[in-house]
């Protein structure tokens, strides 16, 4: 959703209690989002544009002390006849220059390890997708639809903190203590494509058939930077790891369903098919002090496969309120 400029949105719809009709992953609901196209032949279009202010505290950030934050979309829409044409882009960078204190402590064996921290929490971060999609209503009982949107949505976290150490002897109040600095980035990246392809066929007012299509591919990948230096000697190395993950994800899913409109109630039947493959690769590679090679760490790397296959049997479901099957062109 955060990959849909606001000015293509027309309404969202939230179902609070989905029916067998949907997924049976989500728990809380189902949302909606209905997207804006036209409504009478000719051209439709809109263009929307927005800046954001400087910051009032850049917080003597080494990094990203100069956050940018504008957007803009285009959304254009052709309807002629049988056919309804829409297309839009968007781009949106919206940064933070953040600061960040903590305080952690821990109690393992009578020692007591606090380790307070302050520094730089900054993020660097933007998307930008396109979409397409086509309608064709040949004749009153038929209509097509088919659409394609790809994106990418980026993120870069900087935490540059540094932390005081201090360790103590709870029974003999012995301490000791020292300071180092941290200087971790993660960085995230997805490109996401979807592909639909939509078919209904009225039989007549009170009953129809339809059948949708779904392709869905998602390029998840990330690596995180994190370096340990002593302080205030920040030459000295004390640990840098690299932690590169890929994590793609290929969906398809099926759907045929038919309503038909049973006096003042209606009686809804349909069948849907599901198959996710996720495959992922997460390594932790540290650095050999001395070296410019990296040794990969059993003990902290992983790898996942899943793959879900998730037919749903068909399934009948009445209702007393009334199902419109009317048409608006």
């Amino acid at each position: 959703m955060g990959q849909l400029p606001a000015g293509s949105i027309e309404r969202i719809e939230l179902i609070t209690s989905p029916g067998a009709t949907y997924d049976a992953d989500g728990k809380s609901g189902v949302i909606n989002i209905i997207t804006k196209s036209s409504v009478e032949d000719g051209w439709m279009i809109q263009a929307n544009a927005m800046g954001g202010a400087p910051p009032l505290n850049d917080f003597d950030n080494k990094r990203y002390n100069r956050p940018q934050r504008y957007g803009m979309d285009l959304s254009a829409g052709y309807s002629k006849n049988k056919w309804n044409w829409n297309l839009g882009l968007n781009y949106l960078q919206n940064d933070i220059a953040g600061f960040r204190e903590g305080d952690v402590y821990t109690i393992t064996n009578g020692i007591k390890t606090s380790f307070p921290s302050s520094g730089e929490r900054s993020f660097w971060r933007y998307n930008y997708g396109g979409r397409l999609s086509v309608s064709f209503r040949p004749d009153e009982q038929n209509s097509f639809t088919a659409g394609f949107y790809t994106g990418k949505k980026f993120q870069s976290r900087v935490a540059d903190l540094l932390y005081h150490n201090t360790r103590q002897n709870m029974g003999t109040g012995n301490t000791s203590s020292f300071t180092y600095y941290n200087e971790n980035t993660q960085q995230k990246e997805g490109i996401f494509t979807l592909a639909n392809l939509d078919y209904s066929h009225d039989f007549n007012k009170r009953s129809r058939l339809s059948f949708s299509g779904l392709f869905e591919r998602a390029d998840l990948s990330g690596t995180t930077y994190n370096l340990n230096v002593q302080y205030p000697n920040i030459n000295d190395t004390i640990q840098y790891t690299r932690n590169p993950n890929t994590n793609p994800l290929n969906a398809y899913r099926a759907k045929l369903d038919y309503l038909h409109q049973l006096g003042s109630g209606s009686l809804q039947t349909g069948y849907q098919f599901r198959y996710d493959h996720q495959q992922g690769d997460f390594l932790y590679l540290t650095l050999i002090n001395g070296t410019d090679q990296f040794e990969t760490d059993p003990n902290f790397s992983s790898a996942v496969k899943l793959i879900t296959v998730y037919m749903q049997a068909i399934y009948s479901i009445t209702g007393r309120h009334k199902h419109s099957l009317m048409r608006q062109d």
